[in-house]
């Protein structure tokens, strides 16, 4: 449900699905009992139109009617809505909510992190405890970020910016 590409949408599927409340319900109870035992994860953005925002309602219907173990969302059109990551927490219950938008390089990604059930948090000033206490997410989805510099997560893991020659560039993409 996360997809926005404008073909998909125009046959009600992608991010329009959630627009067609039931029919969200029938395909999402469709996919979980086909799974059996395997976790259902479903990705969301903030609604399919610019500025107006659905997603916390949509994620209640979801948790309600059709509960998925895992709920990413995107909350970004063009730069992610932060503001908009607590209503839609609120609505997920005791549904794990995971967020992506905006993480370009491992500053970013601790300025947002914090993993409630693993009890991994980044002290590196105030203004990130300030966004841990704003943003209690369950965990971070890199998309972008990844395509545009693949290495992004060992920078992660390093706790620092991996500035590589074009050649080691090359060379990562060829593994």
């Amino acid at each position: 449900m996360g997809c926005p590409i404008d073909v998909v949408n125009q046959k009600g599927g992608g991010c329009a699905l959630p627009n067609r409340a039931n029919k969200m319900v029938e395909v999402l109870t469709a996919m979980r009992a086909v799974m059996g035992s395997i976790p259902l994860s479903v990705k969301i953005r903030t609604g399919i139109r610019e500025g107006v925002l659905t997603a916390d309602e949509t994620i209640r219907t979801m948790v309600t009617a059709a509960k998925p173990d895992l709920i990413s969302f995107h909350p970004r059109s063009k730069l992610a809505n932060w503001e908009y990551v607590n209503p839609c927490l609120e609505a997920c219950g005791d549904v794990p909510l995971w967020v992506c938008g905006d993480v370009l390089n491992w500053e970013e990604y601790y300025s947002v992190c914090f993993f409630p059930t693993t009890n991994v948090i980044c002290l590196n000033c105030l203004f990130l405890l300030k966004r841990l206490e704003e943003y209690p997410i369950g965990g971070i989805m890199i998309g972008r970020g990844a395509l545009i510099k693949p290495w992004i997560f060992t920078e992660i893991d390093e706790r620092r910016t991996w500035d590589i020659s074009a050649t080691e560039r090359l060379d990562l993409m060829k593994t």
